[in-house]
């Protein structure tokens, strides 16, 4: 099981901290991946540059707030939920990003080969082999739908505002196990 943190939240949502790069960095030290939200900005053309140099990167979710440098992203800890189509094609010309697009689908594709589910409530089918699918439920932890922990244990990954609670449930150190 992966577990991932949504934007460096552990414990709940915290927007004033949310995609900072300490706050990032906090979640990967206690063991969790992490789902940055990730823009791309044209810098001034230069033909003698690649064209994934040609662009500025930042983190932010509703718009570009912090410009950062392109080696944070090398690292395997984090998986880059690009915002905008741009801003896609840049992380996929770079082979060790793990990024992916969505805006209202209910699934996107993962440059790893995985499937991102975002789906508060799941369905609860025994056909289905969710081994390749990450969900993402932003308030899984602290809402977990009726659904049995079984069911949640069947996914390859789980990306969660209150992943901490998540991992401590899903390994059956939380008394909800």
């Amino acid at each position: 099981m992966i577990y991932i943190s949504h934007r460096g939240n552990l414990t709940g949502p915290n927007p004033k901290q949310e995609n900072k790069i300490k706050y990032i960095e906090a979640a990967m030290n206690e063991g969790f991946l992490v789902e940055i939200d990730t823009w791309t900005k044209q810098k001034p053309f230069n033909k003698n540059k690649s064209f994934y140099e040609g662009w500025s990167l930042y983190l932010g979710h509703d718009k570009p707030e912090r410009k950062i440098k392109r080696a944070l992203l090398d690292r395997d800890k984090l998986i880059c939920h690009a915002k905008d189509f741009r801003t896609l094609l840049n992380l996929l010309n770079t082979e060790s990003v793990h990024c992916f697009y969505n805006e209202e689908e209910p699934f996107a594709l993962t440059s790893m080969g995985f499937v991102w589910l975002s789906t508060p409530y799941p369905k609860n089918d025994d056909s289905l082999n969710y081994k390749n699918t990450i969900l993402m439920s932003k308030d899984l932890g602290k809402e977990w739908y009726g659904l049995p922990i079984t069911h949640y244990r069947k996914f390859g990954g789980i990306c969660s505002d209150y992943i901490q609670l998540v991992r401590e449930t899903l390994n059956g150190s939380s008394k909800r196990s």
